[in-house]
């Protein structure tokens, strides 16, 4: 097998085909003093929840994490300028050799982080409710597709359209997350509370890729909808502090 003393690296980005094809060069690098500079997309080491998720790619390529010495990060809107092609996610330039070292927590919002212990502990203590126990032949459901936002930005933040009557057309499919409601009402606020900026901070901050549908899984939707949820009730539902509240105040302003 060749060995080399440097490997610089721009992998192709489809789904975690990157991550394949540094591990591959890991293989390839001189041990002592060989090292890999990589640029890819970062956000199998910034998601909150990956350490809940059974096959997140942060347990598939934890010897990829384990060979990072440094990660220099290139946000998403810039990367968008700088390269000329649109990228809905951060990339990092990764420095990687045999001493490691890199500390993931150092670019993880912890505020995010804190909310991702929250809901999985609450999620498992069975506080959402029913409403994950779709069914779809109830007349009134919502089919969630894959997220939207803005091209070239990484803070996709709506989980489906902005216009009520273009989300209900959303028909059954794949990727598409099923919610379904006793009735008009439920549905209707449902549909309303995914537009606070508690869910937009939440969906920029938990979402890997385009596609937050794998979220939903995770995403504290309430145990009850015959009521609408302005953003001072989820704030209040989930004890936030004044510090917090401000955080996602200044983040999706």
């Amino acid at each position: 097998m060749t060995k080399f003393n440097k490997i610089i690296m721009n992998p192709p980005y489809s789904g975690n085909l990157h991550l394949k094809i540094l591990r591959e060069a890991m293989k390839h690098v001189e041990k002592e003093g060989g090292e890999i500079v990589n640029l890819s997309p970062i956000r199998w080491l910034q998601d909150p929840l990956a350490e809940y998720k059974k096959g997140s790619d942060w347990k598939k390529f934890a010897d990829v994490m384990a060979r990072i010495e440094s990660l220099e990060v290139i946000s998403a809107k810039e990367a968008t300028n700088r390269f000329d092609a649109a990228f809905t996610m951060d990339l990092g330039i990764y420095t990687i050799n045999e001493k490691g070292g890199f500390d993931r927590d150092t670019i993880i919002d912890p505020f995010a982080k804190k909310l991702a212990a929250t809901f999985v502990k609450d999620f498992n203590d069975g506080r959402y409710g029913n409403i994950r126990k779709a069914d779809e032949s109830k007349e009134y459901k919502l089919y969630l597709p894959k997220i939207h936002g803005h091209i070239g930005e990484k803070d996709f933040t709506e989980i489906t359209s902005k216009r009520y009557e273009t989300a209900l057309a959303v028909k059954a499919g794949y990727l598409r997350k099923c919610v379904s409601f006793d009735s008009e009402k439920e549905r209707r606020y449902f549909y309303d509370s995914l537009f606070t900026n508690f869910y937009k901070y939440v969906i920029s901050h938990f979402r890997t890729n385009i596609n937050v549908t794998e979220y939903l899984d995770y995403m504290p939707f309430l145990p009850t909808y015959k009521k609408p949820w302005t953003d001072a009730d989820l704030y209040e539902y989930f004890d936030l502090t004044p510090e917090e509240i401000k955080e996602i105040e200044n983040a999706i302003r």
